[in-house]
């Protein structure tokens, strides 16, 4: 009957008996589970992550549309702008821009219903104030989830295949080039932090009257196990890879060269079944042949050709 190891304390628990050490070695316990998590972190995760459909991860996003409603007085050399309309949620973040000025601003400040706003640059005109201007905002950014460690790909309705997914240099001067091009976005960019140490992803063009709904699709952060009841995203029937290869670890910190190597060689051929499960071609992975089966294999040799002969003697 198979065991199965579910959790973080399941699989360490599993390696302290296997080493036949007591749970109260609190030195001991604390190098398998560092094992754990370096296994399970570095070399688990990235060995073909394409592979690890566990990893997927989707989310929707909805762009902003543009906002033109009503018009706008601006004060020279004041960061304060007055709308006659309130915008209903908060345009902090926005882009501004009035009718007929190229300069572009962007929103600083601002509170959801208010009439007033604040820019980042003082009001550059320097000789008149505006009054009932028209005016365009827009935004072209959204943070991510926190979980959400790459993205793959990105599409939304409108589109019929993919949006292109473009550098942060290639983004930067296309939007330089073309700040308030409208339409729905067909280019993106995930870029730089939020305050709060999420991603974000960009879109161009981002100037539009309608929303769009981006579906986004991309691989999650895997996270070191902590709590006892973590558990690693991983399927649980195959969990018991982080054991063989935390157990190599242990065994080799041991002076156990024969464990050590069985179980990196169940450990590796166990990484090999589950990119196979995945769809893709696993990385090539260099298998070290446990030193027992070898001379097993050899003596078995030995046994068929008869006694006359040595079990020593080349194929």
């Amino acid at each position: 009957m198979s065991v199965t190891l579910v959790d973080y304390s399941d699989i360490y628990t599993a390696i302290l008996e296997e080493l036949k050490v007591p749970s109260t070695d609190g030195t001991t316990l604390a190098r398998i589970k560092r094992d754990i998590n370096m296994i399970y972190l570095n070399h688990v995760i990235p060995f073909n992550p394409r592979a690890w459909w566990w990893l997927e991860k989707k989310e929707d996003i909805v762009t902003y549309a543009k906002i033109t409603t009503g018009t706008v007085t601006t004060t020279v050399s004041s960061t304060t702008i007055t709308f006659s309309s309130a915008p209903a949620a908060s345009v902090a973040g926005y882009y501004f821009k009035t009718t007929g000025d190229p300069t572009i601003y962007k929103i600083s400040a601002h509170t959801a219903a208010s009439t007033t706003a604040t820019l980042d640059t003082a009001w550059q005109d320097s000789t008149t104030d505006g009054s009932g201007l028209g005016y365009k905002l827009w935004r072209d950014y959204a943070s991510l989830s926190s979980t959400m460690k790459d993205v793959v790909v990105v599409t939304h309705d409108r589109r019929s295949g993919p949006l292109e997914m473009i550098s942060h240099a290639t983004f930067t001067e296309r939007r330089a080039r073309y700040p308030e091009l409208e339409g729905y976005p067909t280019q993106v960019n995930v870029f730089d932090f939020d305050s709060s140490g999420y991603k974000q992803i960009r879109w161009y063009p981002a100037a539009w009257d309608k929303k769009v709904i981006l579906h986004i699709e991309g691989r999650q952060e895997a996270t070191a196990l902590s709590a006892d009841a973590d558990e690693p995203l991983m399927p649980v029937e195959d969990r018991i890879c982080l054991f063989y290869g935390a157990c190599s670890r242990a065994w080799a910190r041991e002076r156990n060269e024969s464990e050590a190597t069985k179980n990196w060689n169940l450990f590796t051929m166990k990484l090999a079944e589950m990119a196979g499960k995945g769809g893709e071609a696993p990385q090539k992975t260099e298998l070290t042949p446990d030193p027992d089966y070898m001379v097993n294999k050899r003596y078995a040799r030995y046994f068929r050709r008869g006694y006359g002969q040595s079990w020593n003697s080349s194929d």
